[in-house]
């Protein structure tokens, strides 16, 4: 995506909550017995931002059909950086709103254009999109995967390595860096225990009903 579209789908990521067919979608049986259009906050086409709306609405709930159908308006690479911009917006403002903070400006887009580039190494496995394999040594996932096995969510945006290096960035500020979280003693200097740290971090995603 271009500078511009990636605000363009976090802006979308924040719309999406208040959306009118993403209520009435899940609080029906099915996603797919309510038609209609979302409310949308950009000029995005329409499948994109489905894709943006269901992913910040009802993740749990999508399946290997709404890939392939969105796979038919966009490339599965275009898939896996909206995934990585979406799922980085929803915890940046989650934690705002948490600790009572106004909700951080999107940042003006960069001019030019995406570098396209796609792993060569990247292949169909278990999951929908093409990945890197894991404890690669390739030129793309040397420092991704550091010859260590990597978490499936990290996994899962390896075909964009810049998203998972995005990720991975965020992740050891909310919560623990790649090097702490294999070390069950680390806290990783924080000032909870990392007991505290495992239990806050299990409740929430069962509250959340998290896949793991």
């Amino acid at each position: 995506w271009t500078g511009a579209e990636r605000v363009a789908i976090a802006r979308e990521t924040r719309a999406a909550p208040a959306c009118s067919l993403c209520h009435r979608r899940a609080n029906a049986l099915a996603p797919t017995f309510v038609s209609g259009s979302h409310d949308r906050a950009s000029e995005l086409p329409e499948a994109v931002v489905d894709a943006i709306h269901r992913i910040t609405v009802d993740a749990g709930r999508i399946a290997r059909s709404d890939y392939d159908s969105w796979a038919e308006s966009f490339s599965d690479s275009h898939y896996v950086e909206l995934l990585g911009v979406v799922v980085q917006i929803i915890a940046v403002d989650t934690l705002a709103l948490a600790l009572g903070y106004a909700l951080p400006d999107l940042l003006e887009p960069r001019l030019g254009d995406p570098t396209r580039h796609r792993p060569p190494a990247a292949r169909s496995r278990d999951m929908w999109a093409p990945t890197l394999p894991n404890r690669g040594r390739d030129e793309d996932s040397h420092d991704l995967y550091r010859g260590h096995t990597v978490p499936n969510v990290a996994l899962a945006l390896s075909l964009v390595p810049a998203e998972v290096r995005a990720m991975s960035a965020l992740t050891a500020a909310h919560y623990l860096s790649a090097r702490d979280l294999a070390n069950v003693q680390s806290a990783g200097g924080r000032a909870l225990s990392r007991p505290q740290i495992e239990l806050i971090a299990a409740r929430v995603s069962a509250l959340n009903e998290c896949f793991y």
